[in-house]
């Protein structure tokens, strides 16, 4: 009896970290894009904090639908629950506005990426949702 019990559990749980494990890569893959994205989109957000429209047009419009179509693609790959609630807080704008930093901070990198706007505008920028979709394999 004990054995047969022993062998449903492992049978139950067998396909949950075989899921893990094949998601490992993926996972890893979606951390190094969820680094380049914050890296850029840390210099949008902030170097655009001081022009309401510019900053409007990045973060309501373009950063939430990104996120929110993100974090959908997340569920329907069905990642763990703490890769999700991770997601939600890496990404939020206050998470990524720098309101502590010295204007001075700011000012330098804002100027180490002089074509920020330029860029955004040209949507040269990395698509989270896009890459992530191609990431888990989502359609």
């Amino acid at each position: 009896m004990r054995r047969i019990f022993a062998l449903l559990i492992f049978s139950l749980l067998l396909p949950c970290a075989l899921a893990n494990a094949q998601q490992e890569p993926q996972l890893a893959a979606f951390e190094v894009l969820l680094d380049k994205v914050l890296a850029e989109q840390t210099v949008l957000l902030n170097c655009s904090a001081l022009d309401a429209n510019a900053f409007n047009a990045i973060n309501n419009v373009n950063w939430q639908e990104e996120r929110a179509e993100t974090a959908k693609i997340l569920g329907l790959a069905d990642v763990p629950p703490g890769v999700l609630d991770d997601f939600q807080a890496r990404t939020a704008p206050e998470a990524i506005v720098l309101v502590d930093a010295k204007f001075s901070e700011l000012i330098e990198m804002c100027q180490a990426a002089p074509d920020w706007q330029g860029q955004f505008e040209r949507l040269e920028f990395t698509q989270m949702s896009v890459e992530t979709r191609k990431i888990f394999g989502i359609q």
